[in-house]
C-alpha cells in the first residue's frame, strides 16, 4: 500500500545511450577535432609557403583559402548560426572537390610522375583533397547541430516508456 503512495521517482534525462557524461566526452571528442583541423590549417599554410614560390603565380591560393577555411572551424565552433556553417561547408567541399579535379588533371602519365616537380603539385593537391575530409566533417556537424539538440530535447532513452503510463508494482 505504502508503495502504491510513492510517486515515482523522476528519471534521469540523458543526452545519448552513453549515460550522464556523453556531454562531457562529445566535448572531448570536439576539443581533439579542432586540435586536427589546427593541425590540418598549419600544414595548409605550408602548403602555401612552399607552392608561393612555383612558376605558376596563383598556386598558392587555394592552400591559403584551405587553412583559412581550416582554422575558421576553431572561430565558428562557437557561434550558433547555421546558415554560416552551411555556406562553410559547400566552400569546403567545393575546394576538396577542386583539389581532386587538380590532381586528377596535373597528375602526369609517366612511371615516375611523383619524382618530377609538376608530380609533385599533383601530390600536393591529393594530399589537400584528404585533408579537406575532417574540416568538411567539422562543419557538417556544426549545421546540425541545432537540429541534433532539438531531437534530443524532446527524446530520453532508447528503450524507455512514456510519461503517461504509470509504472507497474
Amino acid at each position: 500500500m505504502a508503495e502504491a503512495l510513492q510517486e515515482p521517482r523522476p528519471r534521469a534525462r540523458r543526452t545519448s545511450a552513453i549515460g550522464p557524461f556523453a556531454e562531457v566526452i562529445d566535448r572531448g571528442w570536439y576539443k581533439l577535432m579542432q586540435y586536427i583541423n589546427a593541425l590540418i590549417g598549419c600544414l595548409f599554410v605550408v602548403m602555401a609557403l612552399i607552392s608561393a614560390f612555383h612558376p605558376d603565380p596563383l598556386l598558392w591560393l587555394p592552400y591559403s583559402i584551405a587553412a583559412i577555411l581550416s582554422l575558421l572551424t576553431i572561430i565558428v565552433a562557437d557561434m550558433e548560426s547555421p546558415a554560416l556553417h552551411r555556406v562553410l561547408a559547400v566552400m569546403t567541399a567545393s575546394l576538396m572537390f577542386f583539389f581532386f579535379a587538380g590532381f586528377f588533371a596535373n597528375v602526369p602519365t609517366t612511371a615516375d610522375w611523383y619524382k618530377e616537380t609538376a608530380g609533385w603539385t599533383a601530390v600536393f593537391r591529393l594530399l589537400a583533397a584528404f585533408a579537406m575530409i575532417p574540416i568538411l566533417s567539422s562543419y557538417s556537424c556544426l549545421a546540425k547541430k541545432e537540429c541534433r539538440e532539438a531531437r534530443l530535447a524532446e527524446r530520453r532513452a532508447f528503450f524507455s516508456v512514456p510519461d503517461h503510463i504509470p509504472p507497474h508494482s
